[in-house]
């Protein structure tokens, strides 16, 4: 008799064990069924949004990348690759460092002139007193040198992490020593500071569609600026050029009232710089767009 009772208890722990390990396992298999998918989801509209294509018989035998936005958030991008790639922004960073010098009230659309040394540059248009716009439509490097200066370091850290530019590092404040003077270098020419072709078009987007806390007024005088009046175009086309161990162009256009935003990025080659950049960027809008 005590043999059967001990039977009965035995056969009834088990059936409880087991009970209780199922139980277990349900449990840990409805946690994971609730947790959300990977991101296949996000992973499709990502690859949905954009569009690679073939624009290599605008490049004329360059190495580079183009990237475009427009405004319902579709890239028109080549070379995906480079697209990525972060690298000096060069001369393209006068569009951010124009307006943190607004921002900063450094100087203001109406009182921006900064008297010349008289150092004599090979550049004949920086041998003067200068006025922002003056300065960002001849590239002039010793007035962004004494902008930069007179902002200071704090300042352009916290306006570029706000603005997530690139990698933000602008360790090397002083330069690199690319342009061999310390009057006309910096941390955004060939140095610490780099941004990839897309992170340029996401931000020249975050900036002109009003994504940003940048003064209305400010961004105004800006787009005034970057506009490239040119009464052969088709198209409204705003940018700024940029060169180094590569070119650049960056910017926007107009077409049919909107905005399509763009960077072509020319890798370091012989006659790689900015105007070959622009001229490469102006032929895409006008015949591919």
């Amino acid at each position: 008799m005590k043999k059967l009772l001990a039977f009965i208890i035995a056969i009834f722990l088990c059936l409880s064990m087991a009970a209780c390990s199922k139980s277990s396992i349900d449990q840990n298999n409805e946690n994971t069924a609730s947790t959300p998918a990977a991101t296949s989801d996000e992973e499709n509209i990502e690859a949905e949004s954009v569009i690679n294509t073939d624009l290599s018989a605008y490049f004329e035998g360059f190495t580079g990348t183009a990237v475009f936005l427009n405004t319902s958030g579709t890239y028109t991008i080549y070379n995906s690759n480079e697209s990525e790639l972060q690298v000096s922004p060069c001369s393209t960073f006068k569009i951010v460092s124009t307006l943190a010098a607004f921002e900063s009230g450094v100087i203001s659309p109406e009182q921006s002139t900064i008297a010349w040394d008289g150092t004599e540059w090979s550049f004949e248009s920086w041998n003067k007193d200068m006025t922002i716009s003056e300065a960002f439509q001849t590239s002039c490097v010793w007035y962004y040198r004494k902008l930069m200066d007179e902002i200071g370091v704090e300042y352009m850290q916290n306006y570029l992490d706000s603005l997530r530019y690139g990698n933000c590092d602008i360790n090397q404040w002083e330069g690199s020593g690319f342009n061999g003077n310390s009057f006309i270098d910096g941390f955004w020419l060939e140095s610490s500071l780099l941004i990839s072709p897309r992170e340029q078009v996401d931000l020249m987007h975050q900036i002109f569609e009003g994504k940003t806390d940048i003064n209305t007024i400010y961004r105004a005088e800006l787009k005034e600026m970057m506009y490239k009046k040119d009464p052969d175009n088709i198209v409204k086309i705003y940018g700024k050029t940029g060169s180094g161990n590569g070119g650049w162009y960056v910017g926007f256009f107009e077409l049919d009232g909107e905005n399509t935003y763009f960077a072509v990025r020319l890798s370091e080659q012989e006659g790689a710089n900015g105007p070959k950049a622009q001229q490469i960027a102006e032929d895409i809008i006008q015949e591919y767009f």
